[in-house]
Parts: structure tokens; sequence; C-alpha cells
């Protein structure tokens, strides 16, 4: 069986993803088009080179993500990440991440957008300086002369440009414009597939859902201002409407407890993610059918736009 597959942005919490796609493969599904945000947007890489569930998990645990967030020169500055924040627009490069995103990719024989099938992949970003949405590969000619040969690593380092956490990656056209995390302004393009035939294929949504609770951030000076304003973002990102046409087509996993960015997690919380990814799978496997999907939702929107578009006026 093929599905097309959509993963929401979530930062660390995107572990809980492999959880769930191992229970699409021990289902029959296999992949045929992915997209993603943000973390989300690893994710469907990997899936997209051609890495397994059980591939995807061994490489999640073996990454070291404290060096994501690793102490540098900064830190030995008096007052380093705020004067590097002030200079850099982000408290972290994002460097590491990118190289081992690149690594990995190479280990499947595959580098650029051009090593895939044409539209395997999309990656999701977002144009800060401009409010606009950008579509990997589809928007690669704005930031080189040879899109086919852009580097899907640096479009999922564009994905994952957390505002303030992450460099933003600038581009230089008319004026300077800078490109940040895809969830600013889409955290879940699960949209992305819906031209095509969605009463023969399925597109599928796994979306990252923290307990909506209300939790006091202290804030004291603008630095906790300002991680009270991305954890906000982040958070918030994740409690987003989703239409019930779209509702029943997603997965959504609970990460209770965890942040985007609580890159010290040990291996008893990785753990608990990647389980709450596989108890959300089977628990949308439980109810879903593809047949009542398509005549309640994707035929019935189908007559909804025949019947609005107008009849033409040509005369045989």
């Amino acid at each position: 069986m093929e599905a097309n597959a959509v993963f929401s942005g979530g930062g660390v919490k995107g572990i809980a993803f492999v959880g769930a796609i191992k229970v699409f493969e021990e289902m029959g599904y296999r992949f045929r088009k992915l997209a993603g945000t943000s973390s989300g947007a690893i994710v469907a890489s990997l899936l997209a080179a051609g890495y397994t569930g059980d591939e995807i998990n061994q490489l999640i645990r073996t990454l070291d993500y404290k060096r994501i967030i690793a102490k540098n020169v900064w830190d030995r500055i008096p007052l380093g990440r705020p004067l590097r924040l002030l200079f850099k627009k982000g408290l972290y490069s994002g460097d590491y991440l990118e190289n081992w995103i690149d690594q990995q990719l190479a280990r499947k024989n595959v580098s650029t957008f051009s090593d895939l099938p044409p539209d395997r992949l999309q990656i999701i970003a977002s144009n800060l300086s401009k409010g606009t949405i950008l579509q990997f590969p589809k928007d690669a000619h704005l930031f080189t002369h040879r899109p086919e040969k852009m580097k899907i690593s640096r479009a999922i380092r564009m994905s994952i440009s957390i505002p303030f956490f992450f460099d933003p990656i600038r581009i230089k056209n008319k004026e300077v414009e800078y490109i940040v995390d895809g969830g600013v302004i889409s955290n879940f393009p699960i949209w992305l597939f819906d031209h095509e035939t969605p009463d023969k294929i399925p597109t599928f949504g796994f979306n990252i859902r923290s307990k909506n609770t209300e939790h006091y951030y202290k804030i004291r000076d603008p630095f906790t201002m300002l991680y009270a304003l991305i954890s906000v973002m982040l958070e918030n990102q994740d409690q987003k409407y989703i239409e019930k046409q779209d509702a029943v087509r997603t997965i959504f996993i609970k990460t209770d407890g965890v942040k985007a960015t609580d890159f010290y997690l040990g291996e008893k919380e990785q753990e608990v993610l990647y389980l709450a990814g596989k108890e959300a799978a089977y628990k949308f496997f439980r109810t879903w059918n593809f047949s009542d999907y398509v005549s309640r939702y994707v035929r019935k929107n189908q007559l909804s736009v025949s019947l609005n578009t107008p009849a033409s006026s040509s005369k045989r």
C-alpha cells in the first residue's frame, strides 16, 4: 500500500515520529511522497533517502543532542551568548545538525534533491523578511543558480532555524532576507499533496501535540522574556486548529512534559517518545478506513468544487 506523509515540526519531540513510522511499516504501507517542517523535515528526508523506521531509530539514538548546543568560544566571553544573539541573531549555529544530516543522507548516496525521484521530498521553511512560505526544492532557484544541486541538508538547516535559538539563514537579494523555521508560517502543511489523487493514495499527517496545559514563565529580564517567547511559539504551534477532514487522517502524538528544545534528553525519555508514537499510530488504525474517508470528505469536497464552478457560457 502506498501513502504520502506529512510531518509537523516539534524539535526533539520528533523522535516520536519514528515509533509511528514503525507501525505504518508493520501495516504494510510504503511512503511515496514525503514532506515536513523542522524536525519533521529531518524524518521525511531520511525516509525519502531509503531509511526504514528501525534504521532511523538507530540513527536518532546515536545522535549526540548535547553537541547541538555545545559550548564554544562565545561562552568564554562575559555575556557571550547575549552578544552572539546580538550579532548572529541566534544562540546556536545549527551547523552540527546540518552536517550530521548530510552525513546520514550520504550513506544512502543522497546529497541533493536531484538524487531523489521528482517530487519525492518537500521541505518547508519561512522567509521571515517577506512573511512567505518556502517550499524546497520548488523555491531552490532563489538560493542558487543550479536549483537541482541544492543540498537537502541545507534546506533542512533553514527549516529547523527556530527564531533566536538557531542562527537564521541570510540570503542577499535586493535586500538581506532572513530564513527561519518553517513552523513560523506552516508547522503542519498537510495540504501539500491534496491537488493530486486523494481518492487513490491517502496522505497521512503526523502531528506532535502536547496537552493544552497552562505554564507560567517567570520573566525577569529581556533574555528570560525571549526564552518564554520561543517556548510559547513552539508549544502553541501544536495546538493549532486542524479541520475535521484533516484530523481524521492525522496521527496525533501526545508528548506531554517534553519541550521542543530539550536537547538533554536521556535514553529513557527518548524511549518514552518512541513508544508514544507507536501507541498513537495503533490507536489511529483502530478507526481508520480509507474508503470511508474518501466517501465522506474527498468526494464531498470534489462535488462542492464542481457545484461552485461557473458553467461554461460557450454554445455548441
